[in-house]
C-alpha cells in the first residue's frame, strides 16, 4: 500500500519511529510531520504566514522523512498536494505519545490529522497509546497485525485506535468503542518564576481511575480494562435530532418584520 504517516509530536516522537520501523519494509511509507511538536493544535490551520517543508534523514528509523513549518494539519495538505505523487491508499496519524480519548479528541492534532485525510476521501486512522513507560515498538507491531483488518474495509473510513499501557502478553482483546463522556476540565496552573513574577502552565484535570467510573463500552472502559480501544469517527457534525426538536425561529422573524 500507499501509506502515508502524519503525527503531532514531530520527527522526535517515539511512537513516530516505531511505526516506520513496522511498516516501512512492507509498503510504500511517506512521512510528512511537524517541524517541532504541535500537540494540542487540534486541526488549527496557518493561512497568513508561508509554509516551508525540509526532507531529512531520521537516523531512528532509518528513513527519510518531510519536516513541515506548521500544524498537523497543514501536513496533510503540503503531502496531499506538493509531496505525494500518487494518491495514499491510507492515511496514519501517531503513534501519539498520549491518549487522545474522551474530551481529550477535539484538541487532538493527531485525530485532527486523520481527520483532514478523512476529509479528503482517503481511508484514516488516529493511533495513539500511553505516556509513559510504553513499548512503542510493540504498539507498532501490534497495530501491524491489526492492518489488513481494517483495509478489508470498502468504504473510506475514520477510526480513533488506543493501546493500553500493558505488555502484549496482559492485552486481553480489542473492543469497538464509543466515545466516554469524560469532560477534560481546562485550567492554568499559577507558579512563580525565580523573579518572582507570576506566570501560568496549561493543565488539565488528570484522573484517577478508581475516582472515575467510565461509561460502559467506552474508550475509556476499554483502556482500563486492558483492550485495545476502536472508536469509528465522522466528519459531520450536524446534530439531526436537535434539529428535528429545535425552534425554527418564524415567531421571531415575525417580530423582526413588524420593526419594519
Amino acid at each position: 500500500m500507499k501509506i502515508l504517516i502524519v503525527n503531532d509530536d514531530g520527527a522526535r516522537g517515539e511512537g513516530l519511529h516505531a511505526l516506520i520501523r513496522a511498516l516501512k519494509d512492507e509498503h510504500d511509507v511517506t512521512v510528512v510531520v511537524p517541524e517541532i511538536e504541535q500537540s494540542g493544535k487540534s486541526h488549527s490551520m496557518t493561512f497568513f504566514d508561508p509554509l516551508y517543508f525540509n526532507k531529512i534523514h531520521l537516523a531512528e528509523a532509518d528513513y527519510d522523512v518531510y519536516t513541515v513549518k506548521g500544524t498537523p494539519g497543514d501536513c496533510v495538505l503540503m503531502a496531499l498536494d506538493q509531496i505525494v505523487e500518487d494518491r495514499p491508499d491510507l492515511l496514519l496519524s501517531g503513534i501519539n505519545k498520549g491518549f487522545n480519548t474522551a474530551g481529550a479528541i477535539i484538541y487532538s492534532g493527531t485525530v485532527s490529522a486523520a481527520f483532514e485525510g478523512a476529509n479528503r476521501g482517503i481511508p484514516s486512522i488516529a493511533l495513539s497509546a500511553g505516556f509513559i513507560d510504553v513499548d512503542f515498538d510493540e504498539v507498532a507491531r501490534v497495530f501491524r497485525m491489526m492492518l489488513p483488518a481494517f483495509t478489508a474495509e470498502k468504504e473510506v473510513f475514520f477510526y480513533n485506535v488506543n493501546f493500553p499501557t500493558v505488555p502484549l502478553k496482559e492485552i486481553r482483546g480489542i473492543r469497538k468503542t464509543t466515545i466516554d463522556p469524560l469532560v477534560v476540565t481546562e485550567c492554568m496552573e499559577k507558579r512563580i518564576d525565580p523573579f518572582y513574577r507570576a506566570y501560568y502552565w496549561h493543565s488539565y484535570n488528570g484522573h484517577n481511575n478508581k475516582e472515575f467510573h467510565y461509561a460502559e463500552g467506552s474508550d475509556l472502559d476499554a483502556l482500563d480494562k486492558k483492550f485495545i480501544s476502536v472508536t469509528p469517527l465522522k466528519l459531520n457534525y450536524f446534530d439531526e435530532k436537535k434539529f428535528q426538536s429545535m425552534d425554527d425561529f418564524s415567531a421571531v422573524f415575525d417580530a423582526v418584520k413588524a420593526m419594519k
